[in-house]
């Protein structure tokens, strides 16, 4: 066991990352008091990411934590969005400078925002009103963590597997700024490695 109570077995467990546009991933980790580190508390935080595919079956129903990396890509219309939403409580220059790096984490609950429910199951919520939810399917984001220190590594697009050697550094930033989710966090379903 290490100091955070897991084995070097289980803290090698996969874990899959998502690329966001900047600064959409820095919307997911967004804090009150705008510093880096800690639970993202901002109470209007990006709580929805769309996507243009459906959740992946297995993980309907299954909180999961993924490894949220800001790309490389600036967008002006997403940035437009943060700050209609979360004002100047965004740190837009530091944003600009995330790039190519994972921010910190987010726990997906398992449940999709859809505009009309194309199928009756409890994990399909109807999009409502919420100011995030762009379509066509948006993953409810249930809470997430920013980094004090933003980790560098390569993204991708759709769901990809965070490297061992950066899967190492996650989990020791995960000590500093929410060992409450080290022991929940290597115990997840995840994605698997295929």
């Amino acid at each position: 066991m290490d100091s955070l109570g897991s084995s070097s077995l289980e803290r090698r467990a996969p874990m899959r990352g998502l690329t966001f546009i900047a600064p959409m991933g820095q919307a997911v980790v967004a804090r009150l008091d705008n510093t880096r580190g800690g639970v993202a508390d901002h109470p209007l935080r990006k709580s929805i990411d769309n996507r243009p595919k459906p959740l992946p079956k297995k993980m309907r129903g299954q909180s999961t934590i993924v490894a949220v990396h800001c790309g490389l890509k600036w967008d002006v219309n997403y940035a437009k969005t943060c700050r209609n939403i979360l004002g100047d409580d965004l740190d837009y220059d530091r944003a600009a400078n995330e790039g190519g790096k994972i921010i910190g984490l987010m726990r997906l609950s398992g449940r999709q925002f859809v505009e009309a429910p194309f199928e009756p199951v409890e994990w399909a919520l109807f999009a409502g009103v919420n100011p995030w939810y762009g379509g066509p399917f948006g993953y409810e984001i249930s809470e997430a963590v920013a980094f004090q220190e933003p980790i560098l590594c390569r993204g991708n697009r759709g769901w990809w597997p965070v490297p061992a050697d950066v899967l190492d550094q996650v989990h020791a930033e995960m000590g500093h700024v929410a060992p409450h989710w080290a022991g929940f966090l290597w115990r997840l379903p995840g994605l698997g490695t295929s």
